[in-house]
C-alpha cells in the first residue's frame, strides 16, 4: 500500500457532546501507511495497534459520518475521531470520509475491524 494523505482533517478523542458547537476539537494531516497512522494538528500521536474500526454517525453530531480508531497507545485504550473536513465539511459528506476509512481499513495494522 502507497502512503495516503489527507488535508483539512477533523479529529476528536470522544464523542461530540450534545451543547458543543462544533464537531471537531482538531483539525490537521492525516497520513496512512501500511504499518501505521499519522495525525498533525494541534495534536500530534502516531496508531501503530488497531483493536476495532467503524464508520458512520458518532454522538450528537447527526450530519458527518466519522471513522472511529478504537487503538492501543502504549498500555492504554484510547479512541479518535476522524471525518474530511475539507470545503467546510462538505467533502467529508461526499465520500472524503468515507475514503479515509478505505484507506485505514486497507492498512496491516487492522486486526479485526
Amino acid at each position: 500500500m502507497s502512503d495516503k494523505t489527507f488535508h483539512a482533517v477533523w479529529h476528536r478523542s470522544g464523542k461530540k457532546g450534545l451543547f458543543e458547537l462544533l464537531a471537531f476539537k482538531d483539525s490537521g494531516t492525516l497520513v496512512v501507511r501500511d504499518n501505521r497512522i499519522e495525525f498533525a494538528g494541534e495534536d500530534q500521536f502516531v496508531i501503530d495497534k488497531v483493536l476495532k474500526l467503524s464508520y458512520g454517525k458518532q454522538g450528537a453530531d447527526f450530519v458527518n459520518n466519522w471513522v472511529r480508531i478504537d487503538y492501543i497507545d502504549g498500555i492504554e485504550e484510547k479512541t479518535a475521531f476522524f471525518a474530511d473536513g475539507g470545503w467546510l465539511g462538505w467533502r467529508g459528506i461526499f465520500g472524503g470520509t468515507r475514503r479515509i476509512y478505505d484507506a485505514v481499513q486497507a492498512t496491516s495494522i487492522v486486526s479485526n475491524a
